[in-house]
């Protein structure tokens, strides 16, 4: 028989992360599995992400894997005092759990198999938070069934995603050695939301000997996502993106949080429709027109392209742009062109969102923003 104690919030934040790789779409794997190796090792899996971590707690060394149901420990920590003690007793085929008067019993099956670890080798090395951010950035947006880039262009690191006529585009400006794979959407989705649990300053990006596993190294924790190398086709859209990125022309800068809230209120009022977008020479506005509503908002901004041929108006679906944008961190945000293509990206093009657009450079101003609003009554 093995003892030991846990309090209540660190069992709990185990759990939340625990839940949260597993995800939601597949319930049989709501389970932690705990082992004993040089210490309390534990591991939870959502059939492609999987997820190996140290628990600081000091024990005896046990031969048995012990399974935790996630729903089940959820609801017996539920309303308990964050700082009461957990008292644990490990038997041959039983885990209890006690709590004051509380007591949860699980009985265990024959032990699972024990996924070994296995030796990575390390790519590039992130600041954590950041590399978070862009990725989360980069991935926001796409069906469950789609897949992520990870590639290295011109020695950096970048993460890009085409969904519809959208591009989303991370580029860390960190040194990485070269990659060339796409892993699952919604693997990555698991990882970025159990990982904003944590506070650690460091990501190390590895990959498996065959190529089969990309994997995110921090302090206490190893996350491995099944990944695919990059096909051709794959590899000549990644090529292609960051030709185009670099081709954009700046043409208007704007002040990031602003425009967020102002795009957020055009989205309701919208009501799905596309909004129309004007750059001018020190403004942005949106413009709705339907069959009962005007409405139209003015930002401060500043025009930045060589010519000065504004204004340039472009028809935007802001439903589809608007969860990117909310991602894009930089106090001011950089709205360029070129070749059919819009891109939104903060100062230093580490988020790019890129989209087909309709533009109408430039044109004459010939109306006020209350005669547009008269005329269409």
């Amino acid at each position: 028989m093995i003892c030991f104690e846990m309090r209540v919030d660190r069992l709990l934040k185990i759990v939340q992360y625990c839940d949260l790789i597993s995800g939601s779409e597949q319930k049989h794997f709501k389970e932690i599995h705990l082992f004993y190796d040089n210490g309390i090792q534990a591991y939870v899996t959502d059939g492609g992400l999987y997820s190996h971590f140290q628990v600081p707690v000091p024990t005896q060394p046990f031969d048995h894997t012990f399974l935790l149901p996630i729903p089940g420990i959820k609801l017996f920590l539920q309303n308990q005092p964050k700082e009461t003690q957990v008292h644990v007793t490990l038997r041959e085929r039983e885990m209890m759990l006690e709590i004051g008067e509380e007591l949860l019993a699980i009985l265990q099956p024959n032990p699972p198999y024990r996924n070994p670890m296995k030796p990575y080798r390390i790519l590039g090395h992130f600041p954590f938070k950041e590399f978070l951010r862009g990725i989360d950035f980069a991935s926001v947006r796409m069906a469950e069934n789609e897949r992520i880039s990870f590639f290295v262009r011109d020695g950096s690191l970048t993460v890009s995603t085409v969904y519809d006529d959208l591009t989303a585009i991370y580029q860390s400006l960190c040194r990485c050695q070269d990659v060339n794979v796409v892993v699952p959407y919604y693997n990555l989705r698991h990882l970025i939301k159990a990982y904003n649990l944590l506070d650690v300053s460091e990501l190390r990006l590895g990959i498996s000997e065959n190529q089969k596993e990309l994997a995110f190294h921090i302090s206490g924790a190893l996350s491995v996502i099944a990944c695919d190398p990059m096909d051709h086709k794959e590899v000549v859209q990644a090529l292609q993106l960051g030709s185009m990125n670099e081709s954009l022309n700046p043409l208007f800068e704007t002040e990031t949080l602003r425009f967020r809230k102002a795009l957020a209120k055009a989205l309701k009022l919208s009501r799905g429709s596309k909004i129309e977008m004007v750059l001018d020479k020190d403004s942005i506005e949106l413009h709705i027109r339907q069959d009962r509503i005007y409405y139209s908002v003015r930002e401060p901004g500043r025009w930045v392209a060589e010519d000065e041929g504004y204004p340039w108006k472009v028809r935007l679906a802001p439903d589809a742009i608007l969860s990117m944008i909310s991602r894009i961190t930089s106090r001011q945000i950089s709205i360029s062109y070129d070749h059919g293509f819009l891109s939104i990206s903060d100062p230093q093009h580490k988020r790019v969102l890129m989209m087909k657009a309709e533009i109408q450079p430039p044109f004459e101003r010939s109306d006020s923003r209350e005669s547009l609003a008269r005329s269409n009554r």
